[in-house]
């Protein structure tokens, strides 16, 4: 019995210096990647500063050149660019953010400069917001406003133009454009730019009449009544277009797309297209009449 004790005492002795560091192996190498596997979940989070914490551990523990260090490594470097990358980025937001806010505060000072007629100052008010905020269209069409306000024409021309760019179905934009375009002996362009106006505000008018028609069986009234408005003001808005239109058309004899545009604006705006587009067609006035204050201003 006891020799039986013995060898099997010799028997466990020979075995337990090579099992016991294979053990220590594998719990090491599971450690590692588990580790790995959290440092990688922490980068796909964007948890930079964490991931990086973690692969330091990494590079530490792993003997060199092991793959769960060389990993770490790759990851690190990777964390350490996303991390300079959000902070640029965030940097960048922050001063688009400011720059946006002092655009919008020139532009309340440049409206207020306007409204009291002071349209160079206001001009310069809008030129300096879209060096903060180029993305604006308003603004662009603003600052065209002020300029033809100021009796800066190709200032305003510009202008406008580089509103349409941003914005190719800008009403205002469009009825101001057509005018200084045929102002500059630009008898196409201008043309092109009123058709575009009134198949901008066509199209425009529909998609209230949906809304107003949605709104009454709603039972909406307030609304219903406040797009009523809005249909009123762009039908007067379409009378102008279509006037302009006809004036271009018949400027360059096209005789009989020019009486349809005036019929067109006639039965929209009686009152003020009758007399003018029969003024047109008997006495050839020019276009710079849109410009006259007996018309209206298309400013809002």
């Amino acid at each position: 019995m006891i020799k039986r004790i013995l060898k099997a005492t010799i028997l466990l002795i020979m075995l337990l210096p090579a099992s016991l560091p294979a053990s220590m192996d594998f719990i090491f190498e599971e450690s590692l990647s588990q580790s790995l596997a959290r440092m990688e979940s922490l980068y796909s989070a964007g948890k930079w500063d964490e991931a990086m914490h973690v692969g330091r551990g990494i590079i530490k523990d792993a003997p060199k050149d092991h793959k769960a260090s060389r990993r770490a490594q790759d990851l690190i470097i990777l964390s350490l660019d996303s991390r300079n990358q959000e902070m640029l980025a965030n940097d960048k937001r922050a001063k688009q953010k400011k720059s946006i806010e002092t655009s919008q505060q020139l532009v309340t000072e440049g409206s207020k400069m306007l409204s009291e007629k002071d349209y160079s100052g206001a001009a310069a008010k809008f030129g300096r917001a879209i060096q903060l905020n180029a993305g604006d269209a308003q603004n662009y069409f603003l600052l065209g406003y002020a300029s033809l306000k100021a009796n800066k024409r190709r200032e305003a021309y510009s202008a406008l133009q580089q509103c349409l760019k941003l914005n190719p179905k800008h009403e205002r934009a469009l009825f101001h454009i057509a005018g200084l375009s045929y102002e500059f002996n630009q008898g196409e362009e201008a043309e092109s730019h009123s058709a575009r106006l009134i198949e901008t505000i066509e199209k425009k008018l529909e998609e209230l009449k949906e809304i107003f028609m949605a709104q009454r069986s709603e039972g909406l009234n307030d609304k219903a009544a406040a797009t009523a408005r809005r249909v009123a003001a762009l039908r007067n808005n379409l009378a102008q277009a279509y006037y302009m239109h006809g004036v271009l058309t018949h400027q360059r004899k096209d005789y009989r797309v020019a009486v349809k545009s005036f019929e067109s604006a006639t039965r929209l705006n009686p009152t003020s297209a009758d007399c003018t587009s029969r003024f047109i067609i008997r006495r050839h006035s020019p276009l710079n009449r849109l410009y006259s204050s007996e018309k209206p201003d298309y400013a809002t």
